[in-house]
């Protein structure tokens, strides 16, 4: 996954036009990372072989070059929440040379100016933390065969079954993932 990037006049410009003001750049440590790919989702329950279509991909990466704060947080599914722990501030859409699955790349930032930071930045250099997930909310929740929304008929989506009669989870029937509703974090 994340490997450390080195610093550079360009990279600064990107950070100041996402985060804006001063920024402190000796404690930062950059790091890329593919944040969601079109390849299926591998989970149990509604979203379990999902694909996340490219137009979703392009508004994620509009987002986070745009600005939009995007926080980047560790153990994000614990009752407390947390603070953040870095930010997004640079994203790409590019296909991936080895099958061709469209993929959101993601430029990130940690602030090593406290020991909780230092030991962080540490854990992602040593390859102890190697992966990211990705928190979103997809526009519409389209049939992988017909293109039908299962977010326009709320009974269709409980009962994993299109109008068309293409039940969710079976055959190859899944979900695909369209439109930016919202992006919450990395």
């Amino acid at each position: 996954m994340a490997k450390r990037i080195k610093i550079t006049e360009e990279l600064k410009a990107a950070i100041k036009r996402s985060v804006g003001g001063d920024v402190n750049f000796d404690n930062l440590a950059i790091y890329e990372a593919v944040a969601v790919t079109s390849r299926p989702i591998v989970q149990r329950g509604l979203y379990s072989g999902a694909t996340v279509e490219r137009d979703l991909l392009e508004a994620a990466a509009d987002k986070i070059n745009g600005g939009e704060f995007v926080p980047l947080h560790l153990v994000h599914d614990q009752p407390w929440g947390g603070l953040p722990v870095g930010r997004l501030f640079q994203a790409g859409v590019s296909k991936d040379p080895m099958d061709q699955a469209d993929q959101l790349h993601t430029l990130f930032y940690l602030d090593e100016g406290t020991d909780e930071g230092k030991a962080l930045a540490s854990k992602v250099d040593n390859g102890v933390i190697e992966e990211v997930s990705i928190g979103m909310m997809a526009e519409k929740l389209l049939c992988s065969e017909c293109d039908f929304d299962y977010l326009s008929d709320e009974d269709s989506l409980w009962d994993r079954c299109c109008p068309e009669g293409h039940m969710l989870g079976k055959g190859n029937f899944h979900l695909k993932l369209s439109g930016l509703k919202k992006l919450m974090e990395l």
